[in-house]
This record gives C-alpha cells, structure tokens and sequence, in this order.
C-alpha cells in the first residue's frame, strides 16, 4: 500500500498527523510507488503463519504495536492494514470475536498517532461488527459510531452496510422473528437508537458523513409537520377526520372498523406506537 493513497484516505484534518507519525514531512510529493504491495503481503503472510491465538497476539507485540512508536519505519503506514488482517484471522480462523474487540482497543490505548494511524474506517467497521455479532451490545455499536464522528474517523459503504444489519436484526427481533424473548428485549430505548443508526446510515450512504447536515430554513420550514406525542401526522384540523376511510375514526380510537390494519380488538398496539415515535424522531439526529 503506497503512502500517499493510504494518508488521502484519512479525513483532511488529520491527513499531516498521520504523515508525522509515518515520519513524512512532505507527504503529498510522495509517489504512490514508494512502498509496494509485495511489502505488505509478505507481513500478511508471515502473520499467517503464527499457529495459533497466542502466537498471533505475539507476532502483533513484536511486529505490528511497536510501527507508530518508530517515526523512522517506512512500514509504519501499513499498521492498520495489519491490525486488520489481524482482526480477520481471529474473526474467521478463530471465531473469536473478543480478541478481534481486543486488537481495537489496544490500537486505541496506545496513543494518538497509534489512533491516527491504526483506527481507520477499516479497523472501525470491523470492530463494529464483531462488537454486534459477537456480544448484540446495540449501546456499544451507538457509542462506536459516535466515536468515529467526534474523531472525524468517516466511515464507508462497508460502515452503513454493517450499521443497517444492525438496525435489521433489532427489528427483527421486536417483530418477534427471533423468539419471543428476544421480543421482549426490544422497548422503546432499543428502538431509538435503531433510528439514531438509520440516520446516520442514510447521511454516510447521501453525503458522505455521519455529522448532522442542516437543512436550509426554508426547507426546514417546508418539511415541518404537526405530529402527536406518538408521531402521527396530523394533516386535518380535526384529529383523525379523513372523508376517504370511514374505518380511519375508529382506528385512531381503538375502535375495530373493517379493513383495520392497526386494529387489535381495541387494546391499543403499544409497540406499534413505540415504533412510531422513534421513526418520528429520526430527522432529529
């Protein structure tokens, strides 16, 4: 991997900390042949030969945490390429979804040009996922991302693919497609941070970014709508009058008019609602 491609894929303010701690002074005159492939692939390859979890995680002290500390190593940019080869072989070979957590959080504890160099998007959204598959932990994904939108880490396609099967299991199991305990799990604090997700999905598949994008204020003003304490659109000036559906009163009430998609005897579908004030909300994050 060539210097000067693996520091443009940092965000712009953090493009000279990563140079420094690679020890460039002058990074952007950098060809993009100063250091091949064959470099990488040969440290790939010897990595792939430690023989088991141990052995990996001493290869990693001896060959891998040691390259931002060395502002004089030329290998020092392909750190995060190895943390993730690394990350891969316990994840696949190993399926040990613990050490590949470990891995990113010794990269992080190590200091910031270790953070610089070795937390890329890469790194993050394999952190990600095994922090989801490994230990369902919907906080901890929540806190991640944030994480990487304060350090202006990005994120990438790989980034929303991974956030939106999140989203996609949390709603699943409030469906009750994963038991009826799993059902359980899912309330209202579970569900908002399902919209937090999509939100920040959406803004990095559209512009680019998990930051908030304001709106204009005129489109802001356009885009406002009345909505109730359980985020249904109030579009009449009378609660629930719609001419077109005479079942539309009855439902709005909990009555159980025909064709009633949200009846359910008139009890009232509390998760439907719960569902329906996070969806609201997801504008707001």
């Amino acid at each position: 991997m060539a210097y000067a491609s693996k520091i443009a894929q940092y965000p712009p303010s953090l493009r000279a900390a990563a140079a420094r701690a690679a020890g460039l002074q002058n990074w952007g005159a950098v060809s993009e042949t100063t250091i091949g492939s064959p470099e990488l692939e040969a440290l790939k390859k010897d990595l792939r030969t430690c023989n088991s979890d141990v052995a990996i995680l001493k290869w990693l002290e001896k060959n891998v945490y040691t390259l931002p500390l060395d502002h004089s190593s030329p290998q020092a940019i392909l750190y995060s390429e190895l943390l993730c080869e690394a990350m891969d072989l316990f994840r696949n070979v190993y399926n040990d979804l613990g050490s590949v957590v470990a891995i990113f959080e010794r990269a992080k504890k190590l200091g910031a040009e270790s953070y610089v160099l070795g937390c890329t998007s890469a790194v993050y959204n394999r952190a990600l996922a095994a922090v989801w598959d490994g230990f369902a932990d919907l906080q901890r994904v929540r806190d991640l991302v944030e994480e990487m939108r304060v350090n202006a880490v990005g994120g990438d396609m790989d980034t929303v693919d991974i956030l939106r099967r999140v989203c996609a299991d949390v709603e699943a199991a409030f469906d009750g497609n994963r038991g009826e305990l799993a059902a359980m799990m899912v309330g209202h604090q579970e569900l908002k941070g399902v919209d937090v997700l999509y939100a920040r999905a959406s803004r990095l598949e559209r512009f680019g970014t998990l930051e908030k994008i304001e709106q204009p204020q005129e489109e802001r003003k356009k885009s406002k709508v009345n909505k109730d304490d359980r985020g249904w659109y109030k579009n009449t000036k009378k609660w629930g009058k719609r001419d077109s559906d005479s079942a539309w009163n009855g439902d709005r009430q909990g009555g159980s008019g025909s064709g009633n998609r949200w009846n359910d005897g008139g009890r009232g579908d509390d998760r439907r609602n719960e569902r329906g004030r996070g969806r609201a909300r997801e504008r707001d994050y």
